[in-house]
């Protein structure tokens, strides 16, 4: 008996949609393959693109990768070595867009300047805010507090008296996480104390008759005691017309206030011959702001030798 086999319709059916998988598998490679040849072409082989900032023309280069690298370049030569570029954050807005037909590509150099003059860049630190106000920023918050310790110490060895306790910050100063413009960012605490105490321009006047320091300082909308700490070595006190004293006032952004002790011996005052005056003891405590003396009390007084009585005639 002859026997006669056929293909079982529904195999026929699977081995079709076999093909037709494979044959579409075989189209996406192809077309997968193609979009990344196109796309790795035109990052590193394709065609000139030109930069913007916003909407402002910065430079034409080679193409979208070199751009890239280009706008990177530019921005790490923005911020201190010690910020990360994740840290880094960019205002403005930055594209890129195929050059026109014939434009010539800048080069690489001027491109980069370019796109310094032009970009304005935050990044993220630890910051020293005073009053509120954002002074410096540094790459780790234990940077940011030895910037605080060196501000203190740098006004500390300005007296040369024993100090009382620790340095005081008159403003309100603290660290905080936040970002900051990229031209207040330094890289290490002792790049960024100098911004404390850096002396501004002098603004002199003149001495009119009548003047006080007190008078002075009004008439000029500063305090007494920055007309004090203006004028170091000054007797503000004993003024003459024709004197001249400055009125501009520290642009340190805090006033940093130290108390010291002095012991002295002063004569006591009294009427006759020089022979005949006392002495005594003073331990004084005296108060310094940014280094210049604005006042001070006396804390003890010891008789060493009393005035002698002048006799009568």
């Amino acid at each position: 008996m002859n026997e006669t086999t056929s293909e079982d319709p529904n195999y026929r059916g699977i081995k079709t949609q076999v093909k037709v998988l494979k044959i579409a598998v075989v189209i996406l490679l192809v077309s997968v393959a193609g979009m990344v040849g196109w796309f790795v072409y035109q990052r590193h082989l394709g065609s000139p693109v030109t930069i913007y900032v916003n909407e402002t023309r910065v430079a034409t280069v080679r193409n979208f990768s070199a751009g890239n690298s280009i706008v990177e370049q530019a921005e790490r030569t923005m911020v201190p070595p010690d910020y990360p570029f994740k840290s880094i954050i960019r205002i403005q807005r930055v594209k890129f867009t195929p050059a026109s037909a014939g434009s010539a590509v800048d080069p690489d150099t001027y491109a980069i300047q370019s796109l310094k003059n032009l970009l304005k860049l935050r990044v993220r630190a630890w910051v020293i805010q005073v009053s509120g106000r954002n002074i410096v920023g540094l790459p780790t918050n234990d940077a940011a507090a030895k910037v605080i310790t060196l501000v203190g110490a740098h006004y500390a060895a300005l007296v040369h008296s024993q100090m009382i306790g620790a340095p005081k910050f008159k403003q309100r100063t603290v660290i905080v996480f936040k970002s900051v413009d990229a031209s207040d960012a330094y890289s290490t605490p002792e790049q960024a104390s100098p911004l404390f105490w850096q002396e501004s321009a002098k603004k002199n006047v003149v001495v009119k008759r009548g003047d006080t320091g007190s008078r002075i300082a009004r008439r000029n909308h500063i305090t007494l005691a920055q007309f004090i700490a203006a004028n170091s070595g000054i007797n503000v006190n004993r003024l003459s017309p024709g004197d001249l004293v400055n009125v501009q006032k520290s642009t340190s952004p805090v006033d940093v206030e130290i108390q010291t002790e002095s012991t002295r011996i002063e004569r006591i005052l009294q009427r006759g011959p020089e022979s005949d005056a006392g002495k005594r003891q003073v331990k004084y405590i005296v108060t310094s702001v940014n280094g210049v003396e604005i006042g001070r009390r006396i804390e003890s007084s010891k008789i060493l030798s009393p005035v002698r009585p002048t006799m009568a005639l």
